[in-house]
């Protein structure tokens, strides 16, 4: 499920694994229930206890366990700005503890590396999952969804009796991840998470995507870290387009929008470039090193 601070993964490998998951259900006519997390920050969230536990577990020793709590522990920061760098500083202290090694921090991504697989790992196996066979029907396959680092989406298509049985057993999920994230430092912005559903309507042998009006339900959560209200989760429609590690994807498979998007990068660049003083050179490389990625990152997925 993890896509992130991993060797041989890339960005690109959630988001399309998102796409084919999508793609399998369209085809499919399957029903579906997805949720966009929106996690804030995470290395400098990490409970350092809890991840000096986990690194003894992995075999390493306490006395460089010790060094590290220390080091965390005593170092003093100073902010390095446009004039130079702070003279006031800050440190760890036990009515103000500081959480994580802080952003930059080479071992930050394997600190949350493990953290991610605590939180996994305690998923309930009767949790709610996307279950789909293989294409020769020999093999079941089951996952939760796809994430880059702290940024996942959750989703699944267990239902029994009916369509709301589906999105009762995403609110499941949805509040298990949120409740296992917190208990490792982390939290959900639940404003700015999202969800949908894709199901159908069979009119005259064809398949008709249902909207929200058609489908009614509702998501409700609670956030451990800000307090005991019930936040209900925006819902998007299915025929919405939606960012996701920076490329636009839509359930329903228009990508009018996203061809839009990436059109508007070239326009934009052609507009501020016609305007510039930089020689020919210098447009060169401008344009092989800021523009032809932006292009390229979107349409692979």
């Amino acid at each position: 499920m993890q896509h992130g601070s991993r060797a041989s993964k890339l960005c690109h490998s959630a988001v399309l694994n998102k796409q084919l998951t999508l793609e399998i259900h369209r085809y499919a006519k399957k029903p579906l229930a997805y949720i966009e997390n929106d996690a804030v920050s995470c290395y400098d969230r990490i409970i350092n206890p809890l991840v000096l536990l986990l690194l003894c577990i992995l075999g390493l020793s306490s006395t460089t366990t010790a060094s590290i709590a220390a080091t965390w522990e005593k170092t003093y920061h100073r902010i390095k700005y446009l004039y130079g760098v702070s003279s006031l500083s800050y440190t760890n202290h036990p009515e103000k503890l500081l959480y994580g090694p802080g952003q930059g921090s080479t071992i930050g991504p394997l600190l949350w590396l493990l953290c991610f697989l605590l939180i996994f790992h305690s998923l309930s196996t009767a949790s709610p999952a996307i279950y789909l066979n293989s294409v020769d029907q020999t093999r079941p396959i089951t996952y939760i969804s796809e994430a880059f680092v702290h940024d996942s989406g959750l989703g699944t298509n267990k239902t029994k009796a009916d369509l709301g049985d589906l999105i009762s057993n995403l609110n499941i999920l949805a509040q298990s991840w949120e409740k296992l994230l917190y208990s490792t430092g982390g939290a959900l912005n639940l404003s700015k998470c999202f969800w949908f559903r894709l199901s159908w309507n069979w009119v005259g042998g064809k398949a008709r995507l249902q909207n929200i009006a058609a489908t009614p339900g509702n998501i409700e959560m609670t956030s451990e870290g800000a307090s005991d209200s019930v936040i209900s989760i925006p819902r998007i429609e299915p025929t919405a387009g939606f960012c996701t590690l920076g490329v636009y994807i839509y359930p329903s498979r228009s990508n009018q929008e996203a061809i839009r998007i990436i059109r508007s990068y070239a326009l934009d660049y052609s507009t501020n470039i016609k305007g510039s003083y930089l020689t020919r050179q210098e447009a060169l490389t401008s344009y092989i090193q800021y523009l032809l990625p932006k292009l390229r990152f979107q349409p692979p997925v």
